[in-house]
């Protein structure tokens, strides 16, 4: 915007405003408003970390200046242009020649000009990621020396010294592994929609079952080592003869895919859920016994149109104890304790509306549960919460994710004396008095653990970097 202002006795003020465009402005200050509202109520409420404050809050400064920086360095340039225009340097040009190269010279400054601030705003965000970088490594180092003094200072009560047996790389596709109750056996399934039984004692491949359609999500061993159950993302049941060479007999029914699937110490029932099912399954002849959790339908009218919809609470399945006689329930806002062969039912004090609850494993005599919590608004440190299921009580809770950069849902086992988890990239041990760290099995990262009834056999997936291969690391107690 400009104007011509006439002078006395003679000449001309020539008056120009550079300005961005209010509606630009406005935009921005909404913008800029929304963006660090949320982020510093994030920031003091605990719920975002240093290195992801110093990125939420400092890259947006940095993105500003760039622009602020490029815009007055166009208002300068044209402001020079114009002084350059009203003096007659251009006009003055006689030869074309000349004027060509004059213009090209003016537009080589001018964009030379414009590229500084976009530099600067570019080593201004390369400072900031190195910033962000050093102070993530030394939060790790600081926090996992952390967990391990305290943990050096805690007796560990339960036997919780394990050496690693066997890393096994013939099952590159696993993700899924089940152990007999034994410890004799394994069994990992996987993506390649194939299953495959291993020797614990040589780590030798005994047997390979294919499946024809479905990757595993879900594998149980039965007490005389005979039987395979499998659950697999065809929505399918499958029971596996090891003996024989007959195709799996298979068990439909399921709404969505079997999730967990468990074998009674009778060796009669299978006990199989996916999100929100809990169904047993008559081992012998496949047929199903009971159905919990089900949504009835209900038909709704409306004039000439008609539509079904399930009615009854929300119900989530969030594990079942290794032989499948206790689950854990999250159902309406209520988390219960569901002892399968007596139908009782213990509520457990939760708030699931302050508290999201990610994995649960429950331990085999199903005496204790344990839960994975986020802290409320906290949302980047994962809690471990102990609940004695006989009395139904929160009888612990502790800290079990120290690098505090995200909300993970570490893979976790229970045995009767301990809990066995992944946190910040090695496994170890909580006990459930304190839900306190006991110690470091190993500094392998598991994407999923399993453990055999008496905890003296352990079994995981090698969550391993990339290009490297998938490995099923087969751990023993050292008593």
């Amino acid at each position: 915007r400009g104007q011509f202002e006439p002078l006395s006795p003679s000449g001309t003020a020539v008056h120009i405003t550079l300005a961005p465009h209010p509606v630009v402005l406005a935009f921005l200050a909404v913008w800029y408003f929304h963006w660090y509202g949320i982020s510093l109520l994030a920031l003091l409420v605990g719920g975002m970390p240093g290195p992801i404050a110093l990125l939420f809050l400092g890259l947006p400064l940095l993105i500003g200046f760039a622009f602020w920086a490029a815009f007055w360095s166009e208002a300068k340039r044209s402001r020079r242009d114009f002084i350059q225009l009203i003096d007659g340097q251009v006009q003055g040009q006689t030869e074309s020649t000349t004027s060509l190269g004059f213009a090209q010279n003016l537009t080589q400054r001018s964009q030379r000009r414009i590229r500084k601030p976009w530099i600067l705003a570019g080593l201004g965000i390369v400072v900031l990621g190195l910033i962000l970088l050093l102070q993530q490594q030394g939060g790790q180092i600081e926090s996992t020396s952390s967990i391990f003094t305290q943990a050096a200072a805690n007796a560990c009560s339960a036997p919780c010294h394990y050496v690693t047996r066997h890393s096994i790389t013939g099952h590159p596709e696993a993700t899924v592994v089940a152990l007999s109750p034994d410890g004799t056996m394994l069994a990992s399934g996987g993506n390649d929609k194939a299953i495959k039984v291993w020797d614990v004692e040589t780590g030798q491949l005994r047997k390979t079952l294919q499946s024809d359609s479905g990757v595993l999500q879900a594998l149980a061993i039965s007490a005389d080592n005979q039987t395979i159950v499998s659950g697999s993302g065809d929505r399918m049941i499958r029971i596996w003869d090891l003996i024989s060479s007959a195709p799996p007999l298979m068990l439909p029914g399921h709404e969505s895919e079997p999730r967990i699937v468990r074998l009674t110490p009778d060796g009669k029932t299978i006990v199989s859920s996916s999100f929100n099912e809990l169904k047993q399954w008559d081992l012998s002849t496949g047929e199903l016994l009971t159905e919990r959790l089900k949504r009835e339908p209900k038909l709704i009218k409306l004039g000439p149109i008609e539509t079904t919809v399930t009615t009854g609470p929300y119900s989530r399945v969030l594990g079942i104890n290794d032989p499948g006689q206790v689950a854990i329930i999250q159902q309406g806002n209520d988390l219960l304790a569901w002892h399968l062969e007596t139908e009782q039912q213990v509520k457990l004090p939760h708030n699931a509306h302050w508290s999201h609850i990610g994995k649960v494993a429950i331990s085999p005599n199903g005496k204790i549960a344990v839960s994975q919590h986020d802290n409320g608004w906290r949302k980047f440190e994962t809690r471990l919460k102990v609940w004695d299921l006989s009395q139904g009580r929160l009888q612990a809770e502790g800290e079990m994710d120290y690098s505090r950069r995200s909300f993970p849902q570490g893979a976790m086992a229970v045995s009767d004396a301990q809990v066995l988890g992944q946190a910040n990239g090695a496994l170890a041990t909580w006990d459930f008095k304190w839900a306190q760290p006991q110690g470091e099995l190993s500094e392998q990262n598991l994407r999923t653990i399993t453990i055999n009834s008496d905890g003296r056999i352990l079994a995981g997936v090698a969550n391993t970097g990339m290009g490297e291969q998938t490995a099923l690391q087969l751990l023993e107690r050292s008593d």
